[in-house]
């Protein structure tokens, strides 16, 4: 890919992404403003930690850097036919996979809801929780449609990706919970029901661009010793994902047992440093990437050390003016944007800290996301 060309691709991912991301402050502001930081975001927000785990695990995490190399090679080598037959024996595993996750993951989260003894928020999360696991299985393949897309530097679609899912969520909220839910508990399950049909949404579009490059989706459990290539490259990028979004369920879960406010503070914390992460870091490694795994596969190491580096740059040339601006400014920012509803000054003065002691991690937290994305290409 050369210059030009890379710096385009940029630009769309860029821009599709900070529109996606300015819809999803628009939408954190709308929760935040309905719900403040009581008991039911708290129960919500921690419900839907445990699907976006596997979807950071697996569709966006390890699984995506794992396939895209394997599925470079193929594409490199064979031709478009030869990727799409790699890509669906990879999809008809994972499915199933996925499906007998979240059917376990519903049968242990309704065995939580009946557990005595525990506290209401305890119980509602589990309730909401349930409802949103099928979300997993959801993002989960339009991660890897998107993955298929982008190597086909087809960009634009995946970027838009979550577009539909903030627009569905606002939809279920803003309009639906606003006219229709009588209460703060029944409002949130308007809110849950968007994120299901925002889920369909993401599923379908990139599925459905693919077959405009001639994709035949099929059942196709034969083996091949790509797919075990692909497993070989999983296992060790899922013991390294697995160390940081663990972390996040953890201390989500941590703040969770504390009080009803905690984890509310600490996912508004991350969702803001998201905004920069999302915006260039993702974009970067998004357009770079499948042009490392490329020159990983035709063995360009020196094309490939260049790639890598200057990747690196840009990343580093945005992310630490970012994190100093967010170091500097959080009290202000968080004012202006969400300061409203039923989120107080005093919530604003509990969440600067913890927005200060995160962003200081941003350059770091994006330099190792391109270099475990250049480690699977190679």
């Amino acid at each position: 890919m050369n210059a030009i060309k890379k710096v385009n691709h940029i630009a769309i991912v860029s821009f599709a992404t900070l529109g996606s991301r300015v819809l999803g402050l628009v939408r954190d502001v709308l929760i935040f403003s309905f719900f403040g930081v009581s008991a039911i975001n708290s129960a919500f927000i921690f419900a839907f930690t445990l699907p976006n785990l596997f979807r950071r695990l697996l569709g966006e995490g390890a699984l995506t850097s794992a396939v895209m190399p394997v599925m470079a090679g193929e594409l490199e080598g064979e031709g478009k036919e030869a990727a799409f037959s790699f890509l669906n024996r990879v999809i008809s595993r994972l499915f199933f996979v996925l499906l007998g996750l979240v059917i376990l993951a519903i049968v242990l989260l309704q065995c939580v809801s009946l557990w005595p003894g525990l506290e209401e928020r305890w119980y509602l999360g589990a309730r909401l929780a349930s409802w949103l696991m099928p979300f997993m299985l959801l993002i989960c393949l339009a991660a890897m449609f998107s993955a298929a897309l982008n190597l086909l530097e087809r960009f634009a679609v995946p970027a838009l990706s979550p577009v539909w899912l903030n627009l569905s969520m606002m939809l279920g909220l803003g309009v639906f919970g606003y006219f229709l839910g009588k209460t703060a508990l029944e409002q949130v399950y308007y809110l849950c029901a968007g994120v299901l049909v925002g889920g369909v949404i993401q599923c379908i579009l990139p599925a459905w661009a693919l077959k405009q490059e001639g994709w035949k989706p099929r059942m196709d459990f034969s083996r091949c010793e790509r797919v075990q290539e692909m497993l070989g490259l999983l296992m060790p990028g899922l013991a390294g994902a697995a160390v940081f979004q663990v972390n996040i369920v953890v201390s989500r879960l941590l703040a969770f047992s504390l009080d009803t406010s905690a984890v509310s503070i600490l996912y508004l914390a991350s969702r803001l440093i998201e905004l920069p992460l999302g915006v260039f870091t993702i974009a970067i490694t998004t357009v770079v990437f499948p042009g490392m795994s490329k020159l990983a596969a035709r063995g360009l190491n020196d094309d490939f050390a260049e790639e890598y580096a200057h990747g690196m740059r840009l990343i580093l040339a945005i992310t630490v003016p970012a994190a100093a601006g967010l170091v500097v400014l959080a009290e202000p920012i968080l004012k202006i944007l969400f300061e409203w509803g039923a989120f107080s000054a005093q919530d604003v003065k509990l969440t600067q800290p913890v927005l200060v002691i995160s962003s200081v991690g941003l350059p770091f937290y994006s330099m190792a996301t391109l270099a475990t994305r250049a480690f699977h290409a190679l």
